[in-house]
């Protein structure tokens, strides 16, 4: 089992953002063999981090690059097939539920998240066959994201879909809540998507590709103590529509998926993680000619709930 290792920058503030200006990242370049479940981590080491990837596969090539464009095709290809997807927030369950649909759709993933042991779960739990990149990525690191950005632009594909589904939510009045949440919750649900589509707009466009927002919202009503949060979510739909408007002549699809309702197991009112990757998958499946612009997403109330 082969290692590399990447070295980006640190981190110096509440959030463990670091904005020094770009600089180039040397590093080696994997080729097809070593896509299939990739495995890449960040770990402290110093002042820098260092991005470890571990290839299940045989040794890494340095001078080759991942080339997604050859690879065998299973006899029933869905539209995904084949396909190179980003999503981000997969520690989360909803993030967990939508790659794990795109993977059974047939695509090659490449799965964003804090925590590294989440994110093998995802690696572990998914066929044989798939082809699956884990990247411990903290989208409340401008530095992160650069280099989490660095590494999927190597790839000798086009991004497909790029899914954003990490989210951040405290509860707090505006009264009594703290600054540091609120930075929490701007940094990682809106500067972190901006950030990461940002970076890999060219990749995107290139496709073209269908960028989706998952995008919580408090139901009517329930708003109270949850202003900052609600703050960082309604940015969400500003930069869809922007990123619409700048992309209108590309051929690139933008999707906001408005979640509506609590998120458990699918029972008592409630929605599932994989209600909610459905939705997504149904909107990323529709013919390129048509657009699911927002797609509002709620459980039905039971008829027995209605007076």
């Amino acid at each position: 089992m082969g290692k590399l290792s990447f070295t980006v920058d640190g981190s110096d503030d509440p959030r463990g953002i670091h904005d020094d200006p770009e600089r180039a990242r040397t590093g080696p370049r994997f080729g097809s063999d070593e896509f299939n479940r990739l495995d890449v981590l960040a770990e402290p080491i110093g002042d820098d981090q260092v991005l470890e990837t571990e290839a299940v596969e045989s040794a890494v090539h340095p001078e080759v690059e991942i080339d997604l464009r050859d690879s065998p095709r299973d006899e029933f290809m869905s539209l995904l097939t084949g396909r190179l997807a980003v999503v981000t927030g997969a520690n989360d369950a909803v993030g967990r539920a939508v790659a794990l649909a795109l993977i059974d759709a047939g695509a090659r993933v490449c799965v964003l998240g804090r925590d590294a042991h989440h994110l093998r779960a995802i690696v572990e739990e998914a066929a044989p066959d798939a082809e699956v990149v884990s990247l411990q990525c903290d989208l409340g690191s401008a530095s992160e994201v650069r280099s989490a950005a660095e590494f999927v632009n190597r790839f000798d594909r086009p991004i497909d879909v790029l899914v954003h589904c990490a989210n951040v939510h405290v509860r707090g009045s505006i009264g009594h809540s703290e600054i540091a949440d609120l930075d929490e919750q701007y940094l990682v649900n809106l500067r972190g998507p901006f950030l990461l589509t940002q970076a890999l707009l060219a990749g995107i466009s290139e496709g073209p590709g269908h960028v989706v927002f998952v995008n919580p919202t408090e139901p009517e009503g329930a708003g109270s103590n949850d202003t900052q949060y609600a703050m960082s979510r309604s940015g969400i739909s500003a930069l869809a529509q922007g990123l619409r408007e700048e992309t209108a002549g590309l051929g690139v699809r933008v999707t906001t998926v408005h979640v509506s309702g609590r998120v458990d197991d699918g029972r008592d009112n409630s929605l599932s993680p994989d209600d909610i990757a459905d939705c997504v998958l149904g909107a990323i499946e529709m013919p390129h000619r048509i657009e699911v612009s927002d797609l509002v997403v709620r459980p039905r109330v039971a008829p027995s709930l209605v007076s």
